[in-house]
């Protein structure tokens, strides 16, 4: 197995212009289907709690979030990955049963009784994301002091057909760089990110 994740390695030096609580409320209220405009601040500072425990900025999240599913709550892949970080589920089996801290609410007896969690718990946001920012947290630290493309193409595609790729010579990504690249480059515009409600002083979660 890879190792665990070690909270105190940061992915990247905390960024002076870190998005508050308010902005990343707006964002979800503003982007997310099928979930109610009153828990996006709920979600936010779920969302901040995650991003400081593991070091990783919330720009990037929210930015994987756009590549991954478009904020569709409900979003299925053709190869069965779910919800708005795109689980598939047996990496989130791997996750909760290496991790073994992942609060899983109303769903942690699917898992002690040795069952996968099932598609409805995945399509849940506040599940879907702690399941997501873990593994992203978990594969940083697996590539440690390489370029932060490695551990955003491995959650494309998985550690072991990257590292498989990686032996190959002449390996040249493709696929996996334009995926890299469109969560950098959305990096910027999610942390400066005002939106609407913002621009009007209106409020979110009403």
């Amino acid at each position: 197995f890879l190792p665990l994740p070690q909270k105190t390695r940061s992915f990247q030096t905390r960024p002076k212009n870190w998005m508050s609580e308010d902005q990343i409320a707006i964002i979800l209220s503003e982007r997310l289907d099928l979930f109610p405009r009153s828990q996006a601040p709920k979600l936010a500072r779920h969302i901040t709690a995650l991003c400081r425990e593991y070091a990783l900025d919330p720009a990037f999240i929210l930015s994987l979030i756009q590549v991954e599913s478009g904020f569709h709550v409900k979003a299925i892949s053709p190869v069965g990955a779910v919800g708005l970080m795109q689980i598939m589920p047996p990496t989130a089996s791997f996750i909760v049963k290496q991790l073994r801290k992942v609060d899983l609410g109303r769903y942690r007896h699917w898992v002690a009784l040795g069952g996968e969690l099932p598609t409805r718990a995945l399509t849940d946001p506040f599940l879907n994301i702690t399941l997501g920012v873990t593994y992203l947290a978990y594969l940083r630290d697996y590539y440690a002091g390489l370029p932060p493309y490695f551990l955003v193409a491995a959650y494309n595609i998985g550690p072991g057909r990257l590292d498989e790729l990686r032996t190959r010579r002449g390996f040249k990504p493709v696929q996996t760089r334009d995926y890299y690249e469109k969560i950098r480059d959305g990096i910027p515009n999610f942390r400066d990110y005002r939106g609407r409600a913002l621009a009007t002083g209106a409020k979110t979660g009403v």
